[in-house]
């Protein structure tokens, strides 16, 4: 490549080389110089991988081995850079680096002979720099589904969450594991990519590994299909691993465990030196850790009554010996489990490490149901102010338990997702139906007093004020006005409930009201 060409790229701030691979500058569109190979297929994808504010990783597989090649731009059609890889391979795993944060960019994938995928559903948008609203999907155990006269439960559960997320959508996806029934490449194809293939093009998807995705070929499969941040590429200590990883979403942490090491289903307890070296790398990352949000994933919980038992199952228990006081010693807000077949939801927790016989009173930090409006949000005004637990093994098949574990306060043998939102001091989850029903919710709120409520939009319209705040869903808010600074407010709305991100008011300015001034309160629990 030219000297200049890679400086007007560099200039550009365009994606940059990496090893094996070229990438160009093209002024402007380049959509009439690609045709469509007719010989090769993409079987697999496009899915994005590892997609941080300045990178991202894009990865399909083709029936027939060819080189690899992206043309990306930030409008529909048009492309402005290509990033190209020489070797010829069906399974495509393409870096892109020097990104704009925050920016949507569109691709298009193939290889030198022409373009194989591209069009509208394919683009992704950058994290940005600094902390900001993030919305996590979280789905589990999507080995298997319950086959319907319409469709089945799986793509029940994503349809609702499609729905729900319309305006909305996911920043990233979290797969708390089993994607594969017995481990096979085919079952991982036909039971996670081809099921979620349009979500996967615009969304990041970070599993973790499960019993069932060892099966009989020791995972493999499963580290073959993803590219995951073992090398601290997205934040982090670097794991050396796929297994086990940690990343950040600005504002976020997150930490993905391993439950089973390369021990196959069942059939033994986790090697110690495994483990070991499992919990030398969690600690050393968790004590670098400056984000002020900590969610963790594994595939197995440490608290379940569900179609598996907490109480004398070894990976379970050995769940609960190992990773929760670790966690919980850092402060973890958020951990996310599967395994189960159901979805269970704890109170606020700390310190139950054993049998459920042994869980007290005083290990509930919040027996409450962590609604705004009815048990109250969760309030965590240190770290180590207490964690939920959530069982999410539903998206595709139910099993039977027990259930009605002590730790939880709620339980459902019911399919669905879990959608996380995260803004500032506030993580708002919620469980949602594959009927698109919102079943459970909870807020957890950073601080011991409820979230400041903070006005979006103020104008004034045919002799009235019309407000637009931000709302923590379940919480009362009212609206206060003075004729000064320095004189008292006046309560002038009546208390509004938010069902949902925002609130809006209107009211009379009033007849000799050339100025006045408003405020928003959040009304305490």
């Amino acid at each position: 490549m030219p000297d200049n060409m890679f400086r007007a790229m560099r200039a550009a701030n365009l994606p940059t080389l990496v090893p094996k691979l070229r990438t160009l500058f093209l002024a402007g569109t380049i959509a009439s110089l690609v045709f469509n190979s007719f010989a090769t297929e993409v079987t697999r994808g496009p899915y994005l991988q590892m997609l941080s504010s300045n990178r991202v990783v894009l990865c399909w597989r083709t029936d027939t081995a060819t080189d690899s090649r992206v043309r990306l731009g930030t409008q529909p059609g048009v492309f402005t850079a290509v990033t190209l890889d020489d070797v010829p391979k069906t399974d495509h795993e393409l870096p892109l680096t020097n990104l704009q944060p925050g920016t949507r960019y569109f691709y298009a994938v193939g290889s030198s002979g022409g373009d194989l995928v591209s069009g509208a559903d394919c683009h992704f948008t950058t994290a940005p720099v600094f902390p900001a609203p993030v919305r996590i999907w979280v789905m589990g155990d999507t080995r298997a589904t319950i086959v319907r006269d319409d469709g089945d439960s799986r793509q029940d559960v994503r349809e609702a969450f499609l729905r729900f997320a319309q305006s909305r959508p996911a920043d990233l996806c979290l797969n708390t594991g089993d994607l594969a029934d017995n481990g096979f490449d085919h079952e991982l194809q036909q039971a996670f990519f081809d099921v979620y293939a349009g979500p996967l093009r615009t969304t990041p998807v970070f599993p973790c590994y499960g019993n069932h995705d060892l099966g009989t070929e020791g995972g493999q499969p499963y580290l073959n299909a993803f590219s995951l941040p073992m090398n601290g590429e997205m934040g982090g200590v670097p794991s050396g691993s796929e297994r086990y990883y940690s990343f950040n979403r600005p504002g976020v942490h997150l930490v993905v465990l391993d439950c089973y090491g390369t021990n196959g289903i069942f059939t033994a307890e986790l090697d110690p030196a495994y483990r070991d070296r499992q919990l030398a790398w969690l600690r050393a990352d968790l004590e670098t850790n400056t984000q002020p949000w900590l969610v963790a994933m594994f595939h197995s919980p440490p608290y379940s009554w569900g179609s598996h038992n907490s109480d004398w199952e070894w990976d379970m228990i050995t769940t609960r010996t190992y990773f929760v006081p670790l966690l919980e010693e850092f402060g973890v807000d958020l951990v996310l489990n599967g395994h189960s077949h159901n979805y269970e939801r704890s109170c606020l927790l700390r310190g139950h490490f054993g049998h459920s016989s042994t869980l007290t009173a005083a290990m509930k930090l919040d027996s409450g149901d962590g609604r705004p409006g009815s048990g109250g949000a969760y309030y965590k005004p240190a770290p180590q102010s207490g964690t939920v637990y959530a069982v999410m093994g539903c998206s595709g098949f139910l099993g039977p338990g027990v259930y009605g574990h002590p730790a939880m306060v709620y339980t459902a043998n019911a399919l669905g997702s879990l959608v996380v939102d995260i803004d500032r001091d506030v993580l708002r989850a919620r469980f949602l139906r594959d009927t698109g029903v919102v079943d459970d919710y909870f807020v957890i709120v950073k601080g011991s007093q409820p979230p400041a409520a903070r006005i979006t939009s103020a104008r004034i319209e045919g002799g009235q004020i019309h407000l637009t705040w931000e709302t923590v869903e379940g919480f009362r808010y009212r609206v206060y006005r003075r004729p000064t600074l320095t004189t008292l407010r006046e309560q002038v709305s009546e208390d509004l409930v938010a069902d949902g991100f925002q609130l809006r008011w209107s009211g009379l300015v009033g007849p000799g009201r050339a100025t006045a001034f408003y405020e928003v309160e959040t009304v305490a629990e």
